[in-house]
């Protein structure tokens, strides 16, 4: 071999290892890059995760926490709500507490109001109300969303499942309310897809048909 053969294959030799490097960085580069993108897209989802840190949820545990800081934390919610979306008559409903050297910071007081046999009954009952006002136009919104997503055709996965133990309280307590029988046997077992069909026909969830009535003003 001439001494130009060997620098022809040496340099070769060097060619490929360069490629060979080459190859492995724009690898790396190519797998750093892509972490990169999914770090970024994580980043972007986070305020947008149940539970994410400045998400909804998030926001809402801090100002539950709020609450349990000030001694709040075992009242009942719902009467909580009909209280405070009556702030306005807050003064005049504690007048109404039997005079006692109680707790009166506003924990206190809430708890009093809330433990009163007239007032509390009353907050609940507005509590009630106001949440039914805010879900029940988000269930309807959710019922109409699926069944318009193209997603309850004939030849749907999910419709082949078994029933669920929530589609099975509906159809029982539809049963109840309206005199009905929900078709299913042991020959023919009825599947999810039936459970949706049949309950949507049948009015749906029967807590959001009617909202609940306004308490009696105190």
């Amino acid at each position: 071999m001439t001494h130009d053969d060997e620098r022809k294959r040496d340099f070769a030799r060097l060619r490929a290892a360069i490629d060979g490097t080459s190859q492995q960085l724009e690898a790396k580069i190519a797998a750093e890059d892509a972490q990169l993108r999914e770090l970024q897209r994580q980043a972007h989802a986070m305020d947008k995760r149940r539970g994410g840190p400045g998400s909804a949820d998030a926001r809402k545990y801090a100002l539950g926490s709020v609450l349990v800081m000030l001694g709040l934390g075992e009242v009942d919610d719902t009467a909580l709500l009909g209280l405070l979306s009556h702030s306005d008559r807050i003064p005049r409903l504690i007048d109404r507490l039997p005079r006692h050297d109680g707790d009166t910071s506003f924990a206190g007081q809430v708890r009093a109001l809330l433990a009163d046999p007239a007032i509390g009954p009353w907050c609940r009952q507005w509590g009630r109300v106001l949440q039914w006002r805010q879900r029940a136009p988000l269930y309807r919104a959710e019922v109409e969303r699926f069944i318009t997503s193209g997603r309850t055709g004939p030849d749907e996965r999910w419709r082949k499942r078994d029933i669920t133990a929530a589609q099975l309280f509906l159809i029982r307590t539809l049963e109840e309310l309206l005199g009905v029988t929900f078709p299913d046997s042991t020959e023919t077992p009825a599947t999810r897809g039936d459970a949706f069909d049949w309950i949507h026909a049948h009015g749906g969830n029967p807590t959001y048909w009617q909202e609940p009535p306004l308490p009696t003003d105190l």
